[in-house]
């Protein structure tokens, strides 16, 4: 089973009964996107299906293991991105609970940058075998405290309270986690990235385009680029929007507090 094709995101090769799975990217530091998505679905489906492998290891090219979400994505078409982005995570989403419910373990070969989804994708592996350069995107015995809840024997529940996002989505309060449960608050907040943080990257990644072309924005402009990306984050990032995505199993319904006379 290989294949070892230069432009795929996905290389997948065999070391023994190992099937070794490469994320193939090194110029986006194995940044994600959704070609790479689906040829990692695609080859841990393949992985399991093959009865000569006994366990899948997934491992980054070069300098990483996985960076995160592709921001130039949003650069294509800035006024879909809430929706790419809620695309992105929906896709992610399968492939982590995938890898959960794989009978034949999946190792994490760690090393470089392991952020944002790179550090759900690895929380959704079995087990973790960490290079000497591997860092990650959160403290040390911030990585040991989640690896502790992600394997404790025990039942879990997850209810998403606040903002929810990234690496807090991927990896440590979506289905990653494997909980028996996952229901949001109603204020609760789900997606790549929060809208005051989404709109100011995207609004300056539109304003490095017309800098090159000699532009400049009034204040009002400026308003009517940013104005419009908030408002759709705020939309898609809702605990309604993730219920209708079925990223949870529901929303929690908020009954107002009574006062007895």
């Amino acid at each position: 089973m290989t294949s070892n094709i230069p432009d795929k995101s996905v290389l997948i090769s065999r070391d023994g009964a190992v099937a070794v799975i490469r994320l193939n990217r090194p110029d986006r530091l194995n940044a994600v996107d959704e070609a790479m998505i689906a040829e990692l679905r695609a080859a841990l489906e393949a992985a399991n299906l093959d009865p000569d492998v006994r366990a899948v290891m997934i491992i980054g090219s070069e300098r990483s293991f996985m960076s995160g979400v592709d921001l130039t994505l949003f650069h294509q078409d800035l006024d879909r991105a809430p929706e790419t982005a809620a695309r992105l995570i929906d896709a992610f989403h399968r492939v982590l609970r995938s890898m959960r419910a794989m009978p034949k373990p999946v190792i994490a070969g760690l090393s470089g940058s392991i952020v944002g989804g790179g550090l759900g994708l690895a929380l959704a592996c079995d087990l973790w075998v960490m290079a000497g350069d591997a860092r990650r995107g959160i403290t040390k015995d911030g990585a040991k405290l989640i690896m502790a809840v992600a394997g404790a024997p025990v039942p879990k529940f997850t209810v998403v309270c606040n903002g929810s996002y990234g690496a807090g989505t991927y990896g440590m309060a979506g289905r990653a986690f494997d909980p028996g449960f996952m229901f949001t608050w109603p204020q609760s907040q789900v997606l790549v990235m929060g809208a005051e943080q989404a709109a100011g990257v995207l609004t300056d990644i539109k304003l490095r385009q017309l800098t090159r072309n000699g532009q400049r924005l009034s204040d009002e402009e400026f308003a009517a680029i940013r104005d419009p990306i908030l408002q759709d984050y705020r939309e898609q990032s809702s605990a309604n929007y993730a219920t209708l995505e079925i990223w949870d199993d529901g929303k929690i319904r908020s009954i107002p507090a009574t006062r007895s006379a």
